[in-house]
């Protein structure tokens, strides 16, 4: 999905275990720590 819309922006809606998830992914951290990183219920985040 990404490949195909280079350059332009993408709204991805899950929740926030999901998000936690592939937070810890970019940032480079063990995926066993993803509870670590606080997302509040219906938080907007961008990333780049």
């Amino acid at each position: 999905m990404i490949s195909r819309r280079a350059g332009q922006t993408i709204l991805v809606a899950a929740h926030n275990g999901v998000n936690r998830l592939y937070m810890a992914y970019k940032l480079g951290m063990p995926l066993r720590n993803y509870r670590q990183i606080v997302q509040h219920n219906s938080a907007i985040t961008f990333l780049l």
